[in-house]
Protein backbone atom coordinates (compact mmCIF):
# COMPACT_ATOMS: atom_id res chain seq x y z
CA UNK A 1 0.00 0.00 0.00
CA UNK A 2 1.49 3.40 -1.32
CA UNK A 3 1.25 6.74 0.90
CA UNK A 4 -0.97 8.13 -2.04
CA UNK A 5 -3.52 5.22 -0.99
CA UNK A 6 -3.42 5.61 2.70
CA UNK A 7 -4.22 9.91 2.04
CA UNK A 8 -6.95 8.77 -0.24
CA UNK A 9 -10.32 9.53 1.49
CA UNK A 10 -12.78 7.01 1.70
CA UNK A 11 -15.99 7.33 0.28
CA UNK A 12 -19.04 6.96 2.13
CA UNK A 13 -22.35 6.96 0.54
CA UNK A 14 -24.37 8.87 3.28
CA UNK A 15 -27.65 8.89 0.85
CA UNK A 16 -26.70 12.82 0.43
CA UNK A 17 -23.97 12.44 -1.53
CA UNK A 18 -26.28 12.47 -4.57
CA UNK A 19 -28.57 15.37 -3.33
CA UNK A 20 -25.19 17.33 -2.99
CA UNK A 21 -23.65 16.71 -5.86
CA UNK A 22 -26.84 17.57 -7.81
CA UNK A 23 -27.40 21.08 -5.98
CA UNK A 24 -23.15 22.03 -6.73
CA UNK A 25 -23.85 21.38 -10.50
CA UNK A 26 -26.90 24.15 -10.53
CA UNK A 27 -26.27 27.34 -11.77
CA UNK A 28 -25.75 29.94 -9.26
CA UNK A 29 -29.43 31.31 -8.14
CA UNK A 30 -28.77 34.61 -8.46
CA UNK A 31 -32.11 35.41 -9.78
CA UNK A 32 -34.09 37.66 -7.32
CA UNK A 33 -36.86 35.29 -7.17
CA UNK A 34 -35.21 33.82 -4.99
CA UNK A 35 -35.23 36.21 -1.98
CA UNK A 36 -39.07 35.31 -1.86
CA UNK A 37 -39.07 31.44 -2.78
CA UNK A 38 -37.81 29.08 -0.76
CA UNK A 39 -35.77 25.56 -1.89
CA UNK A 40 -37.30 22.48 -0.27
CA UNK A 41 -35.72 19.00 -0.07
CA UNK A 42 -37.74 15.97 -2.10
CA UNK A 43 -37.58 12.85 -2.10
CA UNK A 44 -36.78 12.24 -5.17
CA UNK A 45 -32.73 13.77 -4.71
CA UNK A 46 -32.86 14.81 -8.38
CA UNK A 47 -35.97 16.87 -8.30
CA UNK A 48 -35.46 20.27 -6.78
CA UNK A 49 -38.99 22.20 -5.76
CA UNK A 50 -39.82 25.86 -4.59
CA UNK A 51 -41.66 27.24 -2.30
CA UNK A 52 -43.61 30.73 -2.27
CA UNK A 53 -42.41 32.86 1.11
CA UNK A 54 -45.51 34.51 1.10
CA UNK A 55 -48.73 32.12 -0.13
CA UNK A 56 -46.76 28.78 0.72
CA UNK A 57 -47.62 27.23 -3.23
CA UNK A 58 -44.86 24.88 -4.47
CA UNK A 59 -43.42 25.04 -7.57
CA UNK A 60 -41.07 22.84 -9.92
CA UNK A 61 -37.28 24.17 -8.95
CA UNK A 62 -35.65 22.33 -11.80
CA UNK A 63 -32.98 23.62 -13.70
CA UNK A 64 -34.18 23.11 -16.54
CA UNK A 65 -37.66 24.90 -16.16
CA UNK A 66 -36.11 28.23 -15.40
CA UNK A 67 -37.35 30.90 -12.91
CA UNK A 68 -40.24 32.53 -15.22
CA UNK A 69 -42.61 30.74 -13.90
CA UNK A 70 -41.90 31.63 -10.31
CA UNK A 71 -41.42 35.54 -11.28
CA UNK A 72 -44.90 35.21 -12.79
CA UNK A 73 -46.17 33.59 -9.79
CA UNK A 74 -44.77 36.69 -7.73
CA UNK A 75 -45.89 39.37 -9.86
CA UNK A 76 -49.36 37.70 -9.04
CA UNK A 77 -49.18 37.02 -5.69
CA UNK A 78 -52.02 38.42 -4.10
CA UNK A 79 -50.21 37.78 -0.50
CA UNK A 80 -47.15 39.63 -1.86
CA UNK A 81 -49.68 42.00 -2.75
CA UNK A 82 -50.77 42.76 0.61
CA UNK A 83 -47.07 42.87 2.27
CA UNK A 84 -45.81 45.32 -0.71
CA UNK A 85 -48.74 47.46 1.03
CA UNK A 86 -48.02 46.74 4.66
CA UNK A 87 -47.38 50.87 4.99
CA UNK A 88 -50.97 50.90 4.15
CA UNK A 89 -54.17 50.10 5.29
CA UNK A 90 -57.67 50.55 5.11
CA UNK A 91 -59.08 53.26 7.64
CA UNK A 92 -62.66 53.22 8.52
CA UNK A 93 -63.73 57.05 9.86
CA UNK A 94 -66.55 59.10 10.53
CA UNK A 95 -68.10 61.50 8.24
CA UNK A 96 -69.68 64.98 9.11
CA UNK A 97 -72.47 63.22 8.14
CA UNK A 98 -71.86 59.98 10.23
CA UNK A 99 -71.56 57.92 7.75
CA UNK A 100 -68.19 55.92 7.64
CA UNK A 101 -65.93 56.24 4.59
CA UNK A 102 -62.82 54.38 3.27
CA UNK A 103 -59.63 56.39 2.81
CA UNK A 104 -55.88 55.12 2.61
CA UNK A 105 -53.76 55.65 5.80
CA UNK A 106 -50.18 55.23 5.81
CA UNK A 107 -47.99 55.08 8.90
CA UNK A 108 -46.46 58.00 10.16
CA UNK A 109 -43.54 57.88 12.64
CA UNK A 110 -43.21 61.61 13.04
CA UNK A 111 -47.20 62.02 14.06
CA UNK A 112 -46.83 58.73 16.02
CA UNK A 113 -44.47 60.25 18.24
CA UNK A 114 -46.52 63.63 18.45
CA UNK A 115 -49.45 61.16 19.68
CA UNK A 116 -47.60 59.79 22.77
CA UNK A 117 -46.06 63.29 23.85
CA UNK A 118 -49.81 64.03 23.90
CA UNK A 119 -50.68 61.21 26.03
CA UNK A 120 -47.65 61.65 28.11
CA UNK A 121 -48.63 65.22 28.91
CA UNK A 122 -52.61 65.25 29.41
CA UNK A 123 -52.38 61.86 31.23
CA UNK A 124 -49.58 63.58 33.22
CA UNK A 125 -47.75 60.02 32.79
CA UNK A 126 -44.20 59.87 33.62
CA UNK A 127 -41.40 59.67 30.64
CA UNK A 128 -40.80 56.27 31.60
CA UNK A 129 -43.80 55.08 30.90
CA UNK A 130 -42.44 54.63 26.82
CA UNK A 131 -39.86 51.88 28.31
CA UNK A 132 -42.06 50.03 30.54
CA UNK A 133 -42.97 46.62 28.80
CA UNK A 134 -47.13 46.57 28.62
CA UNK A 135 -46.40 50.27 26.60
CA UNK A 136 -44.34 48.33 24.51
CA UNK A 137 -46.33 45.33 23.77
CA UNK A 138 -49.29 48.27 23.06
CA UNK A 139 -47.55 49.75 20.54
CA UNK A 140 -45.93 46.77 19.09
CA UNK A 141 -49.73 45.45 18.66
CA UNK A 142 -51.53 48.55 17.50
CA UNK A 143 -48.48 49.62 15.23
CA UNK A 144 -46.05 47.22 14.13
CA UNK A 145 -43.96 49.82 12.20
CA UNK A 146 -43.31 51.90 15.23
CA UNK A 147 -39.37 51.79 16.05
CA UNK A 148 -39.66 52.17 20.33
CA UNK A 149 -38.28 55.29 22.03
CA UNK A 150 -36.61 56.18 25.50
CA UNK A 151 -37.76 57.98 27.67
CA UNK A 152 -35.09 60.80 26.81
CA UNK A 153 -36.47 60.61 23.37
CA UNK A 154 -39.79 61.18 24.65
CA UNK A 155 -38.66 63.96 26.80
CA UNK A 156 -37.05 65.75 23.75
CA UNK A 157 -40.45 64.93 21.87
CA UNK A 158 -42.77 66.57 24.65
CA UNK A 159 -40.41 70.15 24.46
CA UNK A 160 -40.31 69.98 20.90
CA UNK A 161 -43.86 69.84 20.69
CA UNK A 162 -44.39 72.01 23.51
CA UNK A 163 -42.29 74.51 21.47
CA UNK A 164 -43.95 74.01 17.92
CA UNK A 165 -47.29 74.81 20.05
CA UNK A 166 -46.02 78.42 22.04
CA UNK A 167 -45.45 79.73 18.81
CA UNK A 168 -49.11 78.50 16.93
CA UNK A 169 -50.05 80.30 20.29
CA UNK A 170 -48.45 83.61 19.43
CA UNK A 171 -49.39 83.36 16.10
CA UNK A 172 -52.89 83.03 16.46
CA UNK A 173 -52.65 86.20 19.42
CA UNK A 174 -50.31 87.96 16.70
CA UNK A 175 -53.52 87.94 14.34
CA UNK A 176 -56.14 89.33 16.56
CA UNK A 177 -56.43 93.58 17.21
CA UNK A 178 -55.03 94.35 20.70
CA UNK A 179 -57.69 96.79 20.76
CA UNK A 180 -60.11 94.46 20.47
CA UNK A 181 -58.55 92.13 23.66
CA UNK A 182 -61.78 92.64 26.00
CA UNK A 183 -60.82 89.55 28.31
CA UNK A 184 -59.08 86.31 28.90
CA UNK A 185 -60.40 83.32 30.65
CA UNK A 186 -58.04 81.00 32.95
CA UNK A 187 -58.08 78.77 35.86
CA UNK A 188 -56.71 79.91 39.32
CA UNK A 189 -53.05 78.64 38.72
CA UNK A 190 -50.25 81.25 39.80
CA UNK A 191 -48.34 81.22 36.78
CA UNK A 192 -51.48 82.24 34.74
CA UNK A 193 -51.62 85.42 37.45
CA UNK A 194 -48.09 86.13 36.58
CA UNK A 195 -49.02 86.07 32.43
CA UNK A 196 -51.53 88.77 32.67
CA UNK A 197 -49.86 91.40 34.91
CA UNK A 198 -46.98 90.87 31.72
CA UNK A 199 -49.92 91.48 29.42
CA UNK A 200 -51.59 94.19 31.47
CA UNK A 201 -48.57 96.06 31.39
CA UNK A 202 -48.23 95.81 27.85
CA UNK A 203 -51.35 96.58 26.77
CA UNK A 204 -51.41 99.85 29.04
CA UNK A 205 -48.21 100.99 27.27
CA UNK A 206 -50.34 100.46 23.71
CA UNK A 207 -53.36 101.74 25.12
CA UNK A 208 -55.08 98.33 24.10
CA UNK A 209 -57.10 97.76 27.37
CA UNK A 210 -60.15 98.52 28.24
CA UNK A 211 -61.38 99.57 31.49
CA UNK A 212 -58.13 99.43 32.85
CA UNK A 213 -58.17 95.84 32.55
CA UNK A 214 -60.29 95.42 35.64
CA UNK A 215 -61.95 93.01 33.64
CA UNK A 216 -59.48 91.56 31.87
CA UNK A 217 -59.01 88.38 33.77
CA UNK A 218 -61.69 86.19 33.76
CA UNK A 219 -62.07 82.90 36.62
CA UNK A 220 -63.33 79.72 34.67
CA UNK A 221 -66.57 78.93 36.23
CA UNK A 222 -66.07 75.77 35.41
CA UNK A 223 -62.81 75.61 37.29
CA UNK A 224 -64.36 77.25 40.61
CA UNK A 225 -67.27 75.25 40.57
CA UNK A 226 -64.66 72.21 40.27
CA UNK A 227 -62.65 73.54 43.51
CA UNK A 228 -65.92 73.98 45.33
CA UNK A 229 -67.50 70.09 44.62
CA UNK A 230 -63.98 69.47 46.09
CA UNK A 231 -64.02 71.23 48.94
CA UNK A 232 -67.53 69.98 49.92
CA UNK A 233 -66.63 66.14 49.22
CA UNK A 234 -63.70 67.00 51.85
CA UNK A 235 -66.42 67.09 54.51
CA UNK A 236 -68.27 64.26 53.94
CA UNK A 237 -64.58 61.66 53.50
CA UNK A 238 -65.34 60.09 57.22
CA UNK A 239 -68.60 59.37 56.04
CA UNK A 240 -67.89 58.05 52.48
CA UNK A 241 -65.17 55.81 53.78
CA UNK A 242 -67.56 54.28 56.34
CA UNK A 243 -69.69 53.41 53.48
Amino acid sequence: MTMASLNTPIPVDDGFNEYESAVKRQKSTTSKVWDEMTKLECENKNELKAQCNHCKTVFSAKSSSGTSHLRRHLNSCLKKANKDITQYTIANQPSLGGVPFIKNYKFDADKCRQAISIFLVCGKHSFRTVDEPGFRHMMRIASPNFKNISRHTAARDVLMYYAKERDRVKEELAKAPDKKIFSITLDNASYNDVMVSCLKNRFRANQAILCDGAFFQVRCCAHILNLIVKAGLELTDDVVAKI
